[in-house]
């Protein structure tokens, strides 16, 4: 099974400190994305590529870290084994002009990508069938964020 699922950047138009202290906050999407694709991995590891101001690429053994934070968080806490070895793609370049970050909530995209592919990919070994909560994905962010 191939996953593919993609989440927009996001623009502050007014209130970007207000709401660190529990203020209203005004956000709009952006007509950019980060897209995060999974499939069963062509041999008995797993692979990730993660590409933004630069390309990673990793191989790790199914169950290990990855190294990359934003997967390593999802992979915690909705359960780290999809069962078998598989490849990931989390492309977050179009919220980069090369090397520098756009500003657009590239972090924030790139959870929300990874963990709407990861819970469709592994659909069937949960039991409710249920995609992540607001609340689980905004705890996700802040462990990547720490804080």
């Amino acid at each position: 099974m191939r996953v593919r699922a993609r989440a927009p950047g996001k623009l502050v138009v007014l209130g970007e400190y207000a709401v660190l202290a529990g203020g209203p906050a005004l956000v709009m999407a952006v007509d950019r994305y980060c897209i995060a694709d999974l499939a069963a991995s062509d041999d008995d590891v797993c692979h990730l590529s993660t590409i933004a101001g630069q390309t990673n690429e990793r191989s790790f053994a199914l169950g290990a870290s990855s190294g990359a934070a934003i997967v390593d968080t999802v992979l915690e806490q909705r359960g780290m084994s999809s069962g078998t070895p598989w490849k990931g793609r989390l492309d977050s370049s179009a919220l980069f002009v090369g090397a520098r970050k756009l500003g657009l909530g590239s972090s924030a995209a790139a959870l929300v990508a990874w963990a709407g592919a990861w819970s469709t990919y592994t659909r069937g070994e949960e039991s409710a069938d249920r995609r992540p909560s607001l609340a689980e994905v905004v705890a996700a962010h802040r462990r990547v964020q720490k804080g």
